[in-house]
């Protein structure tokens, strides 16, 4: 699947970067295993896997995003 695009991930500080999508499915999580690794101290901390991205078909360029973290990792707002 020849699939390209970014995604742009912002943590409740302002910490901001954004991360090519070159596959049809990416892992996201502060496990060095990820395709897009993240800091556990970013905004409320992140899971070692904390989300999948899947390629959705059709045209254009549409991920289905999976929260694989069931519980919140620290205090909430």
């Amino acid at each position: 699947m020849n699939r390209s695009g970014s995604i742009e991930v912002i943590d409740k500080n302002g910490w901001r970067k954004t991360f090519p999508l070159e596959k049809g499915l990416v892992h996201i999580g502060s496990d060095q295993r990820n395709d897009i690794v993240l800091d556990a101290q970013h905004g409320l901390g992140v899971a070692p896997r904390q989300l999948q991205l899947i390629a959705m078909p059709g045209e254009g360029l549409r991920y289905r995003a999976i929260n694989l973290c069931s519980r919140e990792l620290a205090g909430g707002d």
